[in-house]
């Protein structure tokens, strides 16, 4: 390889890394580097044995009968630990929940399928102090009718 290909090659390497290392070291009020960074080891500790738990609990129940008849049937797939931050000395957790939903309505429509959603947890003391859901979302879904699905 020529000299001329080696500095083209070395220029153009440098000219994709100089952005990454701005964002890696920037200090301002929106550090980039906080929400690059994975969590710490200890913090995925918390994110079990304090976060875990709680969600499980919450579809331990997987199966719902509303006031009209239908029905709702619930179960976690998976959840992530997204992001830790301490804000104000709040340790704010950030995680993504995947679960599989089947509602049958009373007309005899069936919805099958994969939602998502996000969840801040508050914790303290390793305990689940307080949480603020964001809204679900389909990640993927099928909507059937009676004659289609049996």
């Amino acid at each position: 390889m020529s000299y001329r290909a080696i500095l083209m090659l070395l220029t153009f390497f440098f000219a994709l890394i100089s952005p990454l290392h701005t964002i890696a070291t920037s200090h301002g009020a929106h550090n980039l580097w906080r929400i690059l960074k994975p969590a710490s080891p200890e913090r995925f500790l918390v994110f079990e044995a304090s976060i875990m738990p709680w969600i499980k609990k919450e579809f331990a129940n997987n199966k719902v009968l509303m006031s009209n008849g239908s029905v709702i049937k619930r179960g976690l797939v998976r959840s992530d630990l997204l992001r830790f931050e301490n804000i104000e000395g709040q340790d704010r957790y950030n995680v993504h929940i995947e679960y599989r939903v089947f509602i049958k309505d009373v007309s005899g429509t069936e919805i099958a399928g994969l939602k998502g959603q996000e969840i801040v947890f508050l914790v303290n003391d390793g305990m689940v102090e307080d949480y603020f859901p964001f809204d679900e979302y389909w990640i993927e879904g099928t909507i059937l009718d009676k004659e289609e699905f049996y």
